[in-house]
């Protein structure tokens, strides 16, 4: 097998086990000590597993019945792109961003984005994110 393939391998296991799922020990198992995890709607990055679990467990409090599925996988060197789709129901906790918690207004959503994961030694080092924040926002009436 490719490391390519090795790689998408790790990739379905972060969408399916860890953002579908909420598995918080395959975080331990499949990020790097020193991973980095950035998405716009958020201050700051977040930082080692310890830091993204914070990320899971604030995501899987705020949507109810969270999934994130991979619709394409691309894989090239170190880097694997995939476009998802990611759906629930923001009727929990609230959502952290940057400007501030968003309390839950009890909808469901279905929206698009990206994750450009990079990878060493068979653990993801980095994910970078961006999603449409604007369509959850509008959505969940968050936003008219």
């Amino acid at each position: 097998m490719s490391i390519e393939e090795q790689n998408k391998a790790i990739a379905k296991r972060y969408y399916q086990e860890i953002m579908t799922e909420g598995k918080l020990d395959v975080i331990d198992e499949l990020m790097a000590p020193d991973f980095l995890f950035t998405i716009p709607t958020h201050p700051e990055p977040f930082i080692g597993p310890e830091g993204f679990k914070t990320l899971v467990k604030m995501l899987h409090s705020a949507f109810l019945g969270m999934s994130i599925v991979p619709s394409d996988l691309i894989a090239e060197g170190d880097t694997v792109c995939g476009r998802w789709t990611g759906k629930g129901n923001f009727a929990g906790g609230p959502l952290l961003t940057v400007l501030g918690p968003v309390p839950a207004p009890g909808k469901p959503f279905e929206i698009d984005g990206m994750t450009w994961l990079t990878f060493a030694n068979g653990k993801i080092t980095k994910s970078l994110a961006n999603e449409d924040t604007f369509g959850l926002l509008k959505q969940t009436g968050i936003i008219p």
